[in-house]
């Protein structure tokens, strides 16, 4: 039986299904299945994409069908052919998501918008995957504290959880939310924050930096660039997400509210907000 052809989506925060174009493809607002790096584009990888699936209730497939059809994207437009690459994303049998799946793949968070196939990370089952340092060990940092919030190279599976967690609260009040941005300073410092927002009451835009473990730091590229981003014109996202915001990728940005929220496990208590923005209770 031939396959239904279904549509495309715009990249953006209002992404509610595939979106193939030529920067990548995408899964919704946050999901990267084919990302552009320094040598190419690459598509997520087979154990990624199996897992990924398993989000996705009502598709019946062998496990290795999305990883297929990422890598024939990624082919198509490591060769130029954008049309051939949008062609394959119709043939992906994914239909519009709905908030449930959207959560789902938030919560997941397996390919993060900015993901590099090549960053090193913490090998599976190491006990220390995912960890934060813990500077010496201690009480978790609290409101007004001193405590500068420095993370290792991989910030683990619950920090993930506790983003999507925060981005679903943020837009169930009605703000516009993209995940994990990228902010280059004037000179040249790179951070990647967490969330970045536009609150639905109006006001500065959101940056929202998300901590979890005992007693996590601030990294020095944060140090940088989280302050000038306060400041406004000093900062800029060099990818096309940033137009959610109504921002063009390489704009000088406005001054932005800066927010961190803090919760150190599962255990732990409710998510703490510093500087929280008035529109949530």
């Amino acid at each position: 039986m031939p396959e239904i052809m279904r549509r495309l989506h715009p990249r953006g925060a209002a992404c509610r299904g595939i979106c193939v174009d030529a920067d990548g493809a995408m899964l919704g607002p946050d999901c990267v299945l084919v990302e552009r790096t320094a040598t190419g584009f690459s598509a997520l990888d087979r154990d990624e994409a199996t897992s990924l699936q398993k989000c996705l209730s009502g598709v019946e497939r062998d496990e290795g069908w999305l990883h297929r059809r990422c890598e024939r994207i990624a082919d198509a437009l490591n060769k130029g052919e954008v049309a051939l690459a949008q062609i394959y994303g119709l043939h992906i049998p994914i239909s519009d998501l709905d908030d449930w799946h959207l959560t789902r793949l938030a919560l997941a968070n397996l390919t993060k918008a900015g993901f590099n196939p090549a960053e090193p990370r913490v090998p599976k089952g190491d006990h220390d995957g995912g960890e934060w340092t813990d500077g010496g060990g201690g009480d978790r940092p609290t409101a007004g504290s001193n405590d500068l919030l420095t993370d290792v190279a991989f910030q683990g599976v619950y920090h993930n959880i506790v983003v999507a967690q925060v981005a679903a609260q943020l837009r169930s009040k009605g703000a516009t939310v993209i995940t994990e941005v990228d902010l280059i300073e004037r000179n040249g410092v790179w951070a990647r924050a967490d969330i970045m927002a536009a609150q639905p009451v109006g006001g500065p835009m959101l940056i929202v930096e998300v901590k979890t473990g005992k007693k996590p730091r601030y990294t020095s590229p944060q140090e940088d660039v989280y302050p000038m981003a306060q400041i406004g014109g000093h900062v800029f996202s060099p990818y096309s997400k940033i137009e959610a915001l109504g921002y063009r990728a390489g704009q000088w940005l406005p001054p932005m509210t800066f927010v961190t929220v803090y919760k150190q496990d599962a255990k732990s208590d409710p998510v703490w907000w510093f500087n929280a923005p008035p529109f949530l209770p």
